[in-house]
């Protein structure tokens, strides 16, 4: 799909602000406050109706459509961006694998931002995991053990990521990232060097 001209204009007018308000780069920032502490306050009434429309148009599988401002819109209409993020969720059909592994991983982005949009995300995960088992789907289950809470990780998607670990050296990556201090399979493996 391409970039509608809502878009378009969009990501031009963030562009503006942003050069117009030089900061380090990021949305978000801990020294500067980053983009996300300037440019709402700079948004006219024009402004917002772009980003709403955008909003409204825009799905999880749009990646570029406003990149890097993706979590900026959040900041700006957190009620629209969880609309959008929850109405792409729902529509994913369970068998592409392919296309669920993606959404996990955006939706996963900005789930940080409002508890329904962590819901949905957890329920989607929840509703793949014995597909992804049964398949043996390498990068969905990654995006699996990344996406769910570590509390939450089931016993056989933890034990078939640890598999996986002990020949995939980004699995070992992962799970020693997220695991390392909460079951030892995954120090050894990583120090093993898979």
């Amino acid at each position: 799909m391409g970039t509608s001209s809502s878009a378009q204009r969009l990501k031009l007018r963030l562009n503006e602000m942003a050069a117009d308000n030089p900061r380090c780069g990021g949305v978000f920032c801990s020294t500067c406050g980053g983009y996300a502490g300037v440019i709402p306050n700079m948004l006219t009434q024009e402004d917002i109706i772009l980003v709403n429309d955008v909003l409204a148009e825009l799905t999880l599988d749009q990646p570029d459509e406003v990149a890097p401002w993706e979590e900026l819109l959040g900041v700006i209409n957190q009620s629209s961006t969880t609309e959008m993020v929850i109405r792409s969720l729902e529509s994913y059909d369970k068998s592409d694998l392919r296309a669920i592994d993606g959404a996990l991983y955006k939706a996963s982005k900005l789930s940080y931002q409002d508890s329904a949009i962590h819901n949905a995300v957890f329920a989607l995960a929840v509703s793949v995991i014995p597909t992804a088992l049964d398949k043996l789907d390498r990068s969905l289950i990654e995006t699996l053990i990344l996406t769910l809470n570590q509390a939450l990780i089931p016993a056989e998607l933890l034990d078939a990521a640890v598999d996986i670990a002990e020949t995939d050296r980004q699995m070992a990556r992962v799970l020693y990232n997220k695991l390392r201090n909460d079951d030892p399979r995954v120090r050894s493996i990583y120090e093993r060097g898979s």
